[in-house]
């Protein structure tokens, strides 16, 4: 669903077999509230609802905690280029009105080395070619690059909900809800995946430092 209708080789479909480059491989997502048991009797903390102890069961009652964290793993990235000869110039590499797809693959590593990392490279650019024999197409697969961080979110919120004195005489009278919400609690930095088109200037980095 991801490449609808852009198949490269329409007679070999086994070229377009492998993992989502748009779903995580493993996702975890929770999400909870918790009405925190203090001040109410019958409950943890509570006090004798009579002087200082029914003032400390007002302040300390009616809290209520939630949070949504979600942790997931990257889906692996797939390269592309235009398809170029030996001069650099685009071409119809395989003949089928087609001058973009997959590169091919140099048999290089696909890990950066120390320098390469040094210069902000999350993978080898080296280790592809966007130059095609004609009648040919890349020789790399889809989704072979396991270069893409995964992702934490963790947000955090606390509330006090107060009972209002109306409406008079009703079943259940109206709440009002103070409370404060932090997201990415942790202040955690999760980075962007790495260009994987080999067009653009920025192949093999990240554009960004974070999402």
């Amino acid at each position: 669903g991801e490449t609808a209708g852009s198949s490269e080789d329409p007679f070999n479909r086994l070229r377009d077999h492998g993992q989502s480059s748009v779903i995580p491989p493993q996702r975890m997502t929770v999400n909870y509230v918790y009405q925190i048991p203090f001040g109410k009797a019958g409950s943890m903390l509570s006090l004798p609802n009579q002087g200082a102890g029914k003032a400390i069961n007002w302040v300390i009652q009616g809290w209520e905690t939630s949070g949504t964290y979600n942790f997931q793993k990257g889906a692996p990235l797939t390269p592309s280029t235009t398809y170029r000869n030996a001069n650099g110039q685009a071409i119809d590499a395989p003949n089928v009105n087609r001058t973009s797809g997959r590169p091919n693959c140099t048999g290089v590593s696909m890990t950066p080395t120390a320098d390469q990392i040094a210069q902000g490279y999350v993978f080898n650019p080296l280790a592809f070619s966007s130059q095609l024999a004609p009648g040919t197409f890349g020789s790399c697969g889809k989704s072979i690059l396991n270069f893409n961080p995964g992702s934490i979110s963790q947000n955090q919120a606390i509330y006090r909900n107060f009972k209002l004195p109306f409406p008079k005489g009703a079943d259940h009278r109206a709440n009002l809800r103070l409370g404060a919400q932090v997201f990415n609690v942790l202040n955690r930095q999760n980075l962007p995946a790495p260009v994987v088109n080999m067009d653009s200037p920025f192949f093999g980095k990240r554009t960004n430092n974070v999402t």
